[in-house]
């Protein structure tokens, strides 16, 4: 079956598999042993890995379209099998003099395939579909991007969803759980997979400018059962503090950038402790010991009432999972990476 026209100079060992017109592309780093042997991607132990793991996320491995950045086989070194350094370089992100040539030739094949979703598996297929940093799988895995890195024409919309590489999961301790990552990413780009476009979850952030208005939303929060809030703060100064009843909204209170007098602050503060102190209003947050603490030690609000900790909550269902907000963004939300917007002590104190 043909597939695609590769230029007929083009050497390599492994060429695509799978539908051109697949909805979901899966892109890998470079063939091992038994690829090479039969001239296919993902048959050798990874594949069968990847097979188990489609087969949890609903998905056919037959009907997606596979393919590696690489398209031959890396050396065996004293280092490890499969030496990929020679071809790009892990703690950069970037392809070599070696590697480059077979970056532009995926984005040959990537722009004749109708893959709405392409899943980069491993840093190196990282790197190429999305960009640095999306190389450091571990942190950005399981979050929907838009396609922008090297092997991807320009002007081309596209959703990317990287996940971790299929061989990491053959040996101890990364064998049981990160199967299960693979797994669900794979069902994320499986319900992303309808469309080439970037649709993320929506939410608005207001801030109030004028006092009526903030205590406004303060009287409205403690009328409710439950609200979700979260703080933040810079050297254990409360800067910020946001509350919510749903997902498509936060109301944040900025107490940074001084545009409250300091009788106006206290009226705030009064307002956000009848919140917090209400037996009456289930308090909803993210290891919320710590911002229940902060309130505590600087503002000598004590909650009174019933708290779900998100955190907690998912540490009960998955014990051997993460627990931090990064990770959890990315299995429950369909939301882009945010932890890098802003940094402590630079954007935050500036934005």
């Amino acid at each position: 079956m043909p597939f695609l026209h590769i230029p007929t100079d083009a050497r390599f060992e492994v060429g695509p598999s799978g539908p051109v017109d697949a909805a979901i592309a899966i892109v890998g780093e470079a063939p091992g042993r038994e690829e090479a042997r039969t001239g296919k991607p993902f048959v050798g132990q990874a594949g069968r890995v990847l097979e188990e793991v489609c087969h949890d996320a609903g998905l056919i491995k037959g009907q997606l379209y596979l393919t590696n950045v690489i398209k031959e086989k890396p050396p065996d070194t004293y280092k490890k099998k499969n030496d990929i350094s020679s071809y790009f370089n892990e703690r950069t992100g970037r392809f070599s003099e070696k590697g480059q040539p077979w970056v532009d030739l995926l984005r040959e094949e990537l722009a004749e395939i109708g893959a709405n979703i392409l899943v980069s598996m491993g840093k190196t297929a990282a790197a190429a579909i999305i960009g640095p940093p999306a190389h450091k799988i571990m942190k950005y895995r399981g979050y929907i991007y838009e396609a922008a890195g090297p092997a991807i024409s320009e002007g081309t919309i596209r959703k990317a969803l990287p996940t971790i590489h299929p061989a990491e999961t053959l040996y101890a301790p990364a064998n049981y759980i990160h199967r299960y990552y693979i797994s669900h990413d794979l069902h994320k780009a499986r319900l992303n997979s309808e469309t080439a476009e970037v649709v993320w979850d929506s939410v608005e952030a207001i801030i109030p400018s004028t006092l009526p208005e903030a205590v406004e939303w303060l009287k409205w929060f403690n009328t409710l059962p439950e609200v979700s809030f979260d703080t933040e703060s810079i050297n254990y100064e409360i800067t910020c503090i946001s509350f919510t009843d749903k997902i498509t909204y936060a109301v944040a209170i900025d107490f940074l950038h001084g545009k409250w007098t300091e009788e106006e602050e206290v009226i705030l503060w009064n307002h956000i402790a009848d919140i917090i102190e209400n037996p009456k209003v289930a308090l909803i947050g993210q290891n919320l010991i710590h911002d229940l603490e902060l309130l505590a030690l600087r503002m000598g609000i004590i909650y009174k009432g019933y708290i779900k900790d998100t955190m907690i909550m998912h540490s009960l269902m998955y014990p051997d999972f993460e627990k931090g907000l990064g990770f959890l963004g990315g299995v429950y939300t369909n939301m882009p990476y945010w932890k890098d917007m802003v940094k402590f002590n630079t954007s935050k104190e500036e934005s």
